[in-house]
């Protein structure tokens, strides 16, 4: 085995929208993914208004997927908040893990616990259209008008005008 650690700060994550989702394989009997991984050596993060969804299928209940994944303390994070982390796992549901910071954090309390902050963050379906194709929301998604405004980002991913006091998590704006 072998490690990675990236030494960098003062890191702004704003309005993303990832989708992790087919099979995980079998190479790896312990294989983890995540949708967001944060090495070590970070610090100064401030990631707000992203969607970290990760639907992979195990192959094996050894296997571990997660929306978030940090290497580092908590400290490391000057704001996290406003931000959706969505697992699920058809072929083990209890190897779909929601976080993990120096300990697998199975639902949103325990991210609040290890992270901090997180106060308007959520772990719900973010009802993409398509999780392959097309990451804009679709009516009724949790996603929309549950983020936090951000000076100067006032457009999503198409150039649509962002809402000014509650713009939509990911990248997209508006629901199709």
């Amino acid at each position: 085995g072998g490690s990675l650690t990236t030494t960098t700060g003062g890191v702004n994550l704003y309005y993303n929208s990832v989708s992790m989702i087919g099979s995980m394989g079998s190479a790896s009997t312990t294989a983890l993914t995540t949708a967001l991984y944060v090495g070590s050596g970070a610090s100064a993060l401030d990631i707000r208004n992203n969607v970290l969804a990760n639907t992979q299928v195990g192959t094996n209940a050894s296997q571990k997927n997660y929306a978030i994944y940090s290497a580092v303390a908590n400290t490391a994070y000057s704001t996290i908040n406003y931000n959706d982390y969505f697992v699920s796992n058809t072929f083990n549901a209890g190897s779909a893990i929601p976080g993990y910071i120096g300990s697998d954090r199975l639902d949103l309390s325990a991210i609040q616990t290890g992270f901090g902050q997180n106060a308007n963050s959520i772990t719900s379906n973010p009802l993409f259209n398509n999780p392959l194709s097309n990451l804009q929301p679709q009516t009724g998604s949790p996603l929309l008008l549950a983020g936090t405004p951000i000076g100067g980002i006032t457009s999503d991913i198409v150039g649509v005008t962002r809402n000014v006091t509650t713009p939509t998590i990911g990248a997209y704006e508006n629901a199709t």
